[in-house]
């Protein structure tokens, strides 16, 4: 599940958003969605207090990791490491093209040579669109295309804040 911030108080907007999702707890992982549309503290200066604050709350309400979306130029642009130190993953975003061409899914795709800021690099990572064809019952619209995921099963159960459930046996 993941909270496109507002910029509002960052933990009513925690607390709103656990409100919606507790019954997931353990199960469930939970990501801030930080980006600039209708997010009147993006780019602020604010940026990195505002998502510890919120990530915090959830972290203490759910007892799970979640994860900060946003792209590489905010990782680069002001100093995370109040968020890495915390342990925080990050799901990164960056795109090869700004005008929303579908580029299809990709086994390579494109990334400036750019760190991601105090993270290094990401956990997971998004780069652009997918035409969801062929059934995509004529909509044409995309959706996002995410092909990274560095750790594991049980890098997963520590985000959710949960177990890994028994290897089910044949």
């Amino acid at each position: 599940f993941y909270h496109y911030a507002n910029g509002g108080d960052p933990v009513a907007e925690a607390d709103c958003f656990y409100k919606s999702i507790k019954a997931y707890t353990g199960r469930a992982i939970a990501c801030l969605d930080w980006e600039g549309q209708g997010n009147r503290t993006f780019e602020s200066g604010q940026d990195v207090s505002w998502c510890l604050k919120f990530m915090n709350r959830i972290k203490e309400r759910m007892g799970c990791l979640p994860l900060l979306y946003t792209s590489k130029g905010i990782c680069n642009k002001y100093d995370w490491t109040p968020v890495t130190s915390k342990g925080y993953p990050l799901w990164g975003a960056e795109y090869a093209y700004n005008n929303y061409i579908y580029q299809g899914y990709q086994n390579d795709p494109w990334q400036s040579k750019a760190k991601w800021g105090a993270w290094g690099d990401v956990d997971l990572f998004q780069y652009g669109y997918v035409n969801p064809k062929p059934n995509n019952g004529g909509i044409s619209s995309g959706l996002d295309a995410d092909i990274l995921f560095n750790g594991t099963a049980e890098t997963w159960a520590k985000w959710c804040g949960g177990k890994i459930a028994p290897a089910i046996e044949s």
